[in-house]
């Protein structure tokens, strides 16, 4: 029997608790399968997995990471605004990965209209990390619109360190996330987003009309963060997005 390699990459405000719920039930469904869970944004960073390095860069090392730890099948799990990433990872080395899923990430979906004031909310971000009390910018944070049928997070402030969280911001930009959309219809790439989560339900509209992507399923009662709502996902069977 194959082993399988669960690589999580966990989103902003995230951390090795991100998909607990899930990595608890494939540990439990068979000891070959190994899971990882690399921090990409606390005190304990592995340095060449942080944000000091740009999509591409990132992408090669997160790769090198794999190779060093794991064999057997591999399979990347990515959330969110850090999902992102594995797509890069993906593209960078298509050979290396069994199957990908990708949790309310956008696949890069931005038009040049969305561009100025995409950055100018990363900007308002970065001013909320520095000028606001923790408590307060997580509690800002929560309040976003996106996360309106999700539950609230409340991660530790000792468990970030903030430049990293400023520098993920800017460096990892889904203005500076480009890809050609083309390459990622791909049969090992599957999409996941919640039902409820109104945004990217209309993104992974738009990609299914414009490139005919079949890789998209829905998560019912879900909303963006689902991942923390829901362990009914599989991330085992190439094709299928959900149990």
């Amino acid at each position: 029997m194959s082993k399988n390699n669960y690589f999580f990459i966990h989103g902003f405000l995230g951390g090795e608790d991100s998909f607990s719920e899930i990595i608890s039930e494939l540990k439990g469904e068979s000891e070959t399968n190994e899971v990882f869970t690399p921090s990409l944004l606390s005190t304990n960073s592995v340095e060449s997995l942080t944000p000091n390095y740009g999509f591409n860069d990132w992408a090669k090392n997160f790769n090198s990471y794999v190779k060093k730890n794991s064999n057997g099948n591999n399979i990347l799990i990515g959330y969110s605004m850090v999902g992102r990433l594995g797509i890069h990872a993906f593209l960078d080395e298509p050979e290396l990965w069994d199957s990908c899923y990708f949790a309310s990430s956008n696949p890069g979906l931005i038009k040049g209209s969305e561009k100025m004031p995409r950055m100018a909310w990363e900007d308002g971000w970065c001013y909320q990390i520095d000028n606001k009390p923790w408590g307060e910018f997580i509690s800002l944070w929560n309040q976003q619109e996106i996360f309106k049928h999700s539950q609230d997070i409340n991660p530790s402030e000792g468990n970030f360190d903030k430049s990293l969280l400023k520098l993920a911001l800017k460096n990892w930009s889904l203005t500076k996330h480009k890809v050609d959309l083309n390459k990622i219809i791909n049969k090992k790439l599957h999409w996941l987003v919640g039902e409820k989560d109104t945004k990217y339900q209309h993104i992974f509209s738009n990609l299914k009309i414009k490139y005919d992507c079949k890789q998209v399923s829905t998560v019912q009662g879900a909303g963006h963060r689902f991942n923390l709502q829901t362990k009914d996902l599989n991330y085992s069977s190439p094709g299928m997005g959900l149990i």
